[in-house]
């Protein structure tokens, strides 16, 4: 069983009458970087939305000590990446914590510190 999300799409425009390609959103790089099925085990990682407009990924996290239970993923224009860690319920939808800027080499560390939750066994 897999998760299989990825969306690769190419859109056309006229830049100063040059035809740029932009490549859109992937959302399931994103979770590779992140660890891929081993961070799903590690995580308890669910529910995982994209928004490809937004250049967004979201999901919803297992339990652990620092009450975050949703994880926001955005590309941003520097390209890197800027993650909030959220806190959702029935009373609306909280800011715990986050972080702007991150590389993505950066964002299983990043992940660990803001949740407390391991992305991968740690096998040296």
């Amino acid at each position: 069983m897999g998760i299989s999300f990825i969306l690769v799409y190419s859109i056309s425009t006229q830049l100063n009458g040059m035809e740029v390609h932009k490549m859109g959103f992937n959302a399931g790089e994103v979770l590779k970087q992140l660890g891929g099925n081993r961070f799903i085990a590690m995580t308890g990682a669910k529910n995982f939305v994209r928004d490809d407009n937004k250049q967004t990924i979201v999901f919803k996290i297992g339990r652990n000590n620092k009450q975050v239970n949703h994880v926001r993923i955005t590309l941003n224009v520097m390209d890197t990446y800027d993650m909030e860690f959220l806190w959702c319920s029935v009373k609306g939808v909280k800011l715990k914590s986050s972080s702007e800027g991150v590389y993505n080499d950066m964002l299983q560390s990043i992940f660990t510190e803001h949740t407390g939750l391991n992305t991968s066994l740690g096998v040296a």
